[in-house]
C-alpha cells in the first residue's frame, strides 16, 4: 500500500478510507524485572485522520505503549505480553517487523538516534531501496516525502548540517517513503528550540489534514493541543481519560492532579474569569509583576575568559571569545537557539574540550588540569550516556565509592527517595522510563556531592510536577555552589534562574539578570526563542518590565494561585 502522489487523488482516496487503523483491546505488558506491569487494559482505538495526543506523568507507560503499538513489543522484546493490538489490518503478534514496518513509522525523541545516511536523499530512499523498489519507485517515494514534511528543496543536503527541526522532518520523511498510514511519534519536541518545535507541528497538521493516523506522545500540552483531536491520560499504565481536546474545560482536574501542565492562556480566562482574548488583553495590561528582590552571590567559582572551540572540520567556530563568570549562590541558564553553542560551553566547563584559546579559572586560579577531581557534575543531554550499572542502587553507589566517600549506601538511598525512584532501588536503570532515567543519571551525579552542577537539558521528557520536584530538589543539595542549566524551555528558566546568558552563532550576545534578559527578547531572538505565554503576553501588551510567570500575573490581579501555576 503507498499512498498517491497527486493531492486531489490523495483526499479522494483518505476520505474513502476513514477507517479504523489502530486497535488495542486489553493490552498488558511487563518488563522482566519490573515490579509492575507498564501496561494494563489498554483499549485505544485510532482512525485516519485523527491526531491523538497521549501524554501522562513520567513513567506511566507512553514509549511503552508506542512500542506496543509499532510490533517492537512483543516481536523484539522478552517480558510478558496479553492482548490484541491490530494496526492497518494486521494482527502484531502474528506479523513480523518488516510488514510492519510498512504499516507504522515509529520516530524517537532524538533524531540523531535514527539519522544513518549523509545526505537527505539517501536517508529517505534508505527505507524504499531495502523493500527492493525499482529505482523509478524509489524517487517517487522520495520526492512525495519530502514534499510532504516541506523539505523538497534540501534532497541534497547533508544531514550534519541540518538543523534539529529539519533533521526531525527528515525522519518524519524517511517513515512515509515507507508507505504507512499511521505515524506514531515519542516526545518529537522534547530536543527542538522552539522554531524547530514549530517546523515539525506544522508538518503533522498537514500530515493529519492528509488523512494519516497520528500518535503523538507529549508533555508540552499548549502547543499540541490544538493539532490534537483526542487527548489521551494515561497513569501507571492505563489509560484515565480519552477525551476530544475541545472538551479540555472538564477535565482540569484530572490534569493538575497529576502534575500536568495545562496552557498558561486557559487557565489565565478561568481564574480571571475572562471569555475572550480582548477582555483578558484588557485585564492584563493594567497590571504590573513585583519588583525583583536583590540577591548577593558570593565569589566567582569558575571564570571563562576570552574562550573559543572549533571541532575538527568545522567550517566556522562551535564558541568565540566567550567570557563569563559563574557565581557562588546562582543558577545561570544559557539559552539560544539548536546550533547556538550551548553544549559546547558546557562541554568547555565540564572539561571533555580543551579550548582552542582562552583560559579556565577555578575560584580564582588558573588550573593545567581542569576540571578538578569530584568538583562538577555535568548531566548531558542523553542520561542513557551516564547509566552502567545493573540497578538504580548500585549507579547510585558507584561514583561515591570511586571517591571513597564515607556512609555511600545510607546517603544513596535518601537520594534515590529525594529524586522520586524510592521504589526503583533494585531496578535496572534501562528498564525505566526516559525521564526517570534522566533523573538516575542526576541522582549518580548528585551522589559524588559536586559543587559546580552543568545540566543540558533536564526538562526534556519531564512533567512540570516532576520538573519542579527536580529542580526544588536541586536548591537543597548543600554542596552544590552554582547550577548551569541549558534549555529551550524559557518557563523553567524564568522560574528558576537568577541570571540569563544569550548565546548565538557561538557568541555571547547578552548576560544580566533573568527579568532584563527576557524583557529584551524581540524580533529575532523571540522568533527562534519562542517566549512562553505570560512573557509574550506581556511583551506583546508593552509590559515593562514584563511578568515572567503565571502566578507572577494572578497574584497581580489579587487571584489566588492555583496549585498547578504556584512555584513552591
Amino acid at each position: 500500500m503507498f499512498f498517491p502522489t497527486h493531492a486531489d487523488n490523495w483526499k479522494t482516496w483518505m476520505a474513502a478510507r476513514k477507517v479504523e487503523l489502530i486497535r488495542l483491546r486489553q493490552v498488558e505488558f511487563q518488563y522482566p524485572g519490573g515490579a509492575v506491569p507498564s501496561l494494563t487494559g489498554i483499549d485505544l482505538s485510532v482512525r485516519a485522520g485523527e491526531l491523538v495526543l497521549v501524554t501522562g506523568p513520567t513513567g506511566c507507560g507512553k514509549s511503552t505503549l508506542l512500542k506496543v503499538i509499532s510490533g517492537i513489543i512483543p516481536l523484539e522484546s522478552s517480558g510478558r505480553f496479553s492482548g490484541s493490538v491490530m494496526v492497518d489490518s494486521l494482527e502484531t503478534r502474528q506479523s513480523s517487523l518488516p510488514e510492519l514496518a510498512r504499516k507504522v513509522g515509529l520516530v524517537f525523541q532524538s533524531p540523531n538516534d535514527q539519522l544513518c545516511a549523509s545526505t537527505v536523499m539517501d536517508e529517505v530512499a534508505f527505507g524504499p531501496q531495502n523493500l527492493g523498489l525499482g529505482q523509478d519507485e524509489v524517487n517517487r517515494r522520495l520526492q512525495w516525502a519530502l514534499e510532504q514534511v516541506g523539505l523538497s528543496g534540501h534532497r541534497n543536503a547533508q544531514t550534519a548540517r541540518l538543523s534539529g527541526g529539519q533533521k526531525q522532518r527528515v525522519v518524519i520523511a524517511a517513515q512515509l517513503a515507507m508507505g504507512q498510514a499511521v505515524l506514531a511519534l515519542d516526545e518529537p519536541l522534547s530536543q527542538l528550540d522552539p522554531q524547530g518545535a514549530a517546523e515539525v507541528l506544522d508538518c503533522l497538521m498537514s500530515l493529519r489534514q492528509k488523512g494519516l493516523a497520528i500518535i503523538l506522545v507529549e508533555h508540552r500540552l499548549g502547543e499540541c493541543m490544538e493539532l490534537a483531536s483526542r487527548l489521551v491520560v494515561l497513569d501507571q499504565g492505563r489509560v484515565l481519560l480519552d477525551r476530544p481536546t475541545r472538551e479540555m474545560g472538564e477535565y482540569l482536574d484530572l490534569l493538575e492532579k497529576l502534575g500536568l501542565k495545562i496552557p498558561d492562556g486557559f487557565l489565565a480566562r478561568k481564574c480571571l474569569a475572562v471569555d475572550s482574548e480582548d477582555q483578558l488583553q484588557k485585564k492584563l495590561s493594567c497590571l504590573r509583576p513585583p519588583a525583583d528582590h536583590k540577591r548577593e552571590f558570593g565569589q566567582v567559582v569558575l571564570a571563562l575568559q576570552n574562550v573559543s572551540h572549533t571541532y575538527p572540520e568545522a567550517p566556522q567556530s562551535a564558541l568565540q571569545d566567550c567570557s563569563l563568570e559563574i557565581l557562588q549562590g546562582e543558577t545561570l541558564a544559557v539559552i539560544g537557539p539548536n546550533g547556538a553553542g550551548k553544549s559546547t560551553l558546557l562541554g568547555i566547563m565540564a572539561g571533555l574540550h580543551r579550548p582552542r584559546t582562552g583560559s579556565l579559572l577555578w575560584r580564582g586560579k588558573f588550573m593545567k588540569k581542569y576540571p578538578p577531581v569530584g568538583k562538577v557534575g555535568f548531566l548531558m543531554q542523553n542520561p542513557d550516556l551516564l547509566l552502567l550499572e545493573t540497578s538504580l542502587g548500585q549507579e547510585l553507589m558507584s561514583g561515591p565509592r570511586f571517591l571513597r566517600m564515607p556512609d555511600a549506601a545510607r546517603r544513596s538511598r535518601a537520594l534515590a527517595a529525594e529524586i522520586g525512584l524510592k521504589d526503583s532501588w533494585d531496578v535496572p536503570p534501562w528498564t525505566l522510563s526516559k525521564g526517570q532515567r534522566l533523573r538516575a543519571a542526576l541522582g549518580a551525579i548528585l551522589s559524588t556531592r559536586p559543587e559546580l552542577l552543568l545540566l543540558d537539558e533536564p526538562t526534556a521528557g519531564q512533567n512540570q510536577a516532576n520538573i519542579h520536584r527536580l529542580l526544588t530538589t536541586l536548591g537543597r543539595q548543600k554542596h552544590l555552589h552554582a547550577i548551569v542549566l541549558c534549555s529551550h524551555d524559557l518557563e523553567t528558566v524564568a522560574r528558576f534562574a537568577d541570571r540569563v546568558a544569550v548565546l548565538k552563532a557561538g557568541s555571547l550576545i547578552d548576560l544580566g539578570t533573568t527579568r532584563q534578559v527576557l524583557s529584551r527578547l524581540k524580533g529575532d531572538q523571540a522568533e527562534s526563542l519562542k517566549p512562553h505565554w505570560p512573557l509574550c503576553t506581556s511583551l506583546e501588551l508593552g509590559i515593562d518590565p514584563p511578568f515572567l510567570t503565571l502566578d507572577e500575573m494572578l497574584a497581580a490581579a489579587g487571584k489566588e494561585v492555583p496549585a498547578c501555576a504556584r512555584t513552591s
